[in-house]
């Protein structure tokens, strides 16, 4: 049995290699929003630690 099956979508067929490297390009793709929201979350906590300063 193969566990691996490809995928339809409309006329549309993709053979079982196809769909696994698509599917891994989703995941890096939706991988790499999460890896750079935490990113960013991490430099605005870090930054609002820091003192103010007045740019006079």
């Amino acid at each position: 049995m193969n566990i691996i099956l490809g995928i339809t979508l409309g006329n549309l067929e993709l053979d079982p290699i196809t769909a696994s490297i698509l599917g891994f390009a989703t995941i890096l793709f939706l991988g790499s929003f999460v890896f750079i929201a935490r990113n960013n979350d991490m430099k605005g906590a870090l930054m609002s630690l820091l003192p103010k300063r007045n740019k006079n």
